[in-house]
């Protein structure tokens, strides 16, 4: 109890800091900045238990503590802990599912800066979840995300949106740039996309060996639809000699459980 209050206290006095200094940073040095770092690095740590309950990893998986923890960090101001709170109370996972507050919380981090938050309330404003559908608005959000850090997850889902259109005229080559930035920084679904791309030949020459190379890529990271494309390749023997072991090696995966999804959801 006395530590709570403690906390609360430097929680206190960091936000009375930031008032006192206004848009401008504290001093080096100063008494300020020493408590609104104490305050950042406390509210790191809650957010990083919160990870720790959310994913089972060190500690038995339980929603609701990871929910308790995020709070704790969301008062403190951390933006990751609003975002990963925000999709947690989307889906009612370890508290009761409320889509308005998660959208108040997403906005609450895109406001902070945080890019996956801008992600996200794109993904809300094209599935029309928690607000009326707006693919137009979905786009603006994924831009913001882009222009923030080339955010891996924005450039694969704005590049679908070019793809089919949505918010925006149909644009191939745009599309087939924005998958290869986003593959390029690591992102699954974006090798999957390009992958199809290749394989149907839609905004590239057709390019069996280069459908292949991206397939793999995707499935090697456990993405479902990197295994369900190049399991089809070897079934087809496109791009690699035709193989009904490794055809049905891959194509087995897709029906594991995943962690990842080729299209934003």
């Amino acid at each position: 109890m006395r530590l709570r209050r403690l906390n609360a206290g430097l929680a206190a006095l960091a936000l009375g800091a930031l008032a006192a200094c206004g848009s401008v940073p504290p001093k080096p040095g100063s008494v300020a900045e020493g408590i609104l770092g104490a305050s950042e690095r406390t509210s790191e740590v809650e957010k990083l238990r919160g990870d720790s309950y959310r994913d089972g990893d060190g500690v038995a998986q339980d929603d609701a503590e990871a929910v308790r923890w995020y709070r704790l960090a969301v008062a403190r101001g951390n933006s990751a802990a609003m975002t990963n709170l925000a999709k947690l109370t989307l889906e009612g996972q370890g508290v009761a599912a409320d889509g308005a507050l998660a959208l108040a919380l997403y906005r609450r981090a895109a406001d902070a800066g945080n890019s996956y938050a801008m992600t996200s309330l794109g993904d809300l404003y094209r599935a029309g979840r928690a607000v009326a559908p707006d693919p137009a608005e979905a786009v603006r959000w994924y831009e913001r995300a882009i222009a923030r850090d080339r955010n891996r997850v924005a450039l694969n889902n704005l590049a679908l949106c070019y793809e089919e259109g949505h918010g925006v005229a149909v644009d191939l080559a745009l599309a087939v740039r924005l998958y290869r930035e986003a593959a390029e920084a690591g992102n699954p679904a974006a090798m999957a996309n390009l992958g199809n791309l290749y394989a149907l030949g839609r905004g590239v020459p057709p390019d069996d060996a280069a459908a292949v190379l991206w397939y793999r890529r995707a499935a090697e990271l456990g993405h479902p639809e990197g295994a369900r494309g190049l399991g089809y390749m070897y079934l087809q023997g496109r791009g690699v000699p035709a193989d009904l072991g490794e055809a049905k090696r891959w194509l087995e995966r897709v029906a594991q459980p995943q962690t990842v999804s080729a299209r934003p959801r």
